[in-house]
């Protein structure tokens, strides 16, 4: 759970949900990993803060993502490798993956942002 916490921006898309957005939508969005929590934000707007619960006793790592106002949730897989936290999930209410190479599963490639400057530009 702490390699978990802290900020995390996409890298990679794959899955049946890849193209809902646009490059731009998604180099912008940054995900911050809380103990229990997941907050979305693209420096214009901030998404709802979602819930989650982890099992990494199992074999994929397991998250579980509960959305506000009672919605499905969404059972993943998880992992963190070389820097990295790739997520896996079906839709909604659906089966978790087995797998990360799962055709049915969106999965997603996190890594660590630069930090920014005071002035809201990158560090390089």
């Amino acid at each position: 759970l702490k390699a978990m916490s802290g900020v995390w921006a996409i890298k990679k898309v794959s899955g049946p949900k890849a193209a809902d957005k646009s490059r731009e939508e998604l180099a912008a969005a940054r995900f911050i990993f809380t103990k229990s929590s997941i907050k979305v934000s693209d420096g214009k707007r901030e998404e709802p803060e979602v819930q989650f619960k982890i099992n990494s006793k199992n074999s994929p790592k397991e998250i579980d993502i509960t959305p506000p106002g009672g919605e499905k949730p969404l059972l993943g897989i998880y992992k963190i490798e070389k820097g990295e936290l790739t997520l896996a999930f079906n839709e909604p209410g659906g089966e978790r993956p087995k797998k990360f190479d799962d055709e049915k599963a969106n999965v997603f490639t996190f890594h660590r942002p630069p930090p920014e400057k005071k002035d809201g530009k990158k560090e390089k």
